[in-house]
């Protein structure tokens, strides 16, 4: 039977339990019965309603559609005091909504609260509270999107650490180039508009949240997926030494890279900073003897970031051909399927 139509009018019984209050007059809390249909709620308006103080009253109620009709109640020794909130159905009932078992009603009446309560909320995203609810015109609200992150980066920069930590993760994301030369992005907008600072990786969440400096971002996208294992538990150990990892790249590599690949720097300066370099990677080269990542046997997000920064090696005239622990360890996260989606969205393989 469909609930927008000229005839169409289905009622039901509820109780309406008055409670005395200190006033003249006294509002009762109400029991009402609902119908569903399609996800959505048709609300209902008072035809009848008797009240006394002290006792229960019955009242009828009816689906209405176009302008509701007018509630016509008789007071016995109080005033009832009775708001409800009305509004259209659109949509069309079947027959099969009258034979529904009383533990289907109940779960349509469940999901109509939570779909009413979720309208209500913003920012929301139902995939993250583990909701599977039918698809319906509850959904066509904003706050419903499926939004996901964005990643700023810039082909071979230091951004390709949290891209591949992205494919890594499983998270969905979408990267936008924002070169480092010209701070201008595909659509004409200004980097400098987005991180005033001008360079990547930068991080936008799905609520606007921005994030900058690579050791911080990968480390929150690890702790979104803690059953990937990219990183520790916070407050143990291990993920202290995974911090002074990331620390000891970002300062001991990737400060020492950086100005090698500025024209102004003078030869000399870089002939002391390649040295270093090599005395650096030395070292790392040890810590990898026996292990397949810097943390051992387990994958992390510090080892994206070490393969980043040896990247730049070659362009740069920094020789590690004498290194044969870098090299394996190069070649075990090159072949790794989240480096190769990664490096291919930036154009460094084909």
């Amino acid at each position: 039977m469909p609930c927008c139509g000229n005839t169409a009018r289905r009622t039901s019984s509820v109780a309406i339990t008055s409670r005395p209050r200190n006033g003249g007059c006294h509002c009762g809390r109400t029991s009402t019965r609902a119908s569903v249909s399609a996800g959505l709620l048709c609300t209902r308006m008072p035809l009848s309603a008797t009240a006394g103080k002290g006792h229960t009253s019955t009242a009828t109620w009816s689906s209405v559609t176009g302008t509701p009709s007018a509630a016509v109640a008789s007071r016995s020794t109080r005033c009832l005091k009775s708001s409800v909130l009305t509004q259209r159905c659109s949509v069309k009932t079947t027959a099969a909504s009258k034979s529904v078992s009383p533990s289907a009603k109940y779960t349509s009446h469940l999901k109509s609260f939570v779909i009413r309560l979720l309208w209500r909320l913003k920012p929301m995203d139902c995939n993250k509270h583990g909701l599977r609810l039918a698809s319906g015109p509850c959904f066509t609200h904003p706050s419903f999107k499926d939004n996901t992150m964005k990643l700023y980066y810039s082909p071979g920069a230091c951004s390709l650490s949290p891209h591949i930590t992205l494919h890594e993760s499983g998270l969905k994301f979408e990267h936008v180039l924002a070169p480092t030369k010209t701070h201008q992005l595909e659509d004409g907008t200004d980097y400098y508009s987005i991180n005033p600072l001008g360079y990547v990786p930068l991080l936008e969440l799905d609520d606007g949240t921005r994030l900058t400096e690579g050791p911080a971002i990968v480390q929150y996208i690890a702790d979104q997926v803690p059953a990937k294992n990219l990183a520790p538990a916070n407050g143990t150990v291990a993920r202290a030494q995974l911090q002074s990892w990331l620390n000891f790249i970002g300062t001991e590599l990737h400060r020492g890279f950086s100005p090698l690949f500025n024209p102004a720097t003078p030869a000399d300066y870089k002939t002391v900073l390649i040295d270093k370099l090599q005395s650096r990677l030395k070292w790392v080269d040890e810590q990898l003897a026996g292990k397949q990542y810097l943390m051992g046997e387990a994958f992390s997000v510090a080892d994206p970031y070490l393969f980043t920064v040896t990247n730049w090696a070659p362009r740069v005239g920094v020789d590690i051909s004498g290194f044969s622990n870098i090299a394996a360890f190069r070649e075990r996260v090159a072949a790794r399927p989240a480096v190769q989606t990664a490096m291919k969205e930036e154009g460094l393989l084909t």
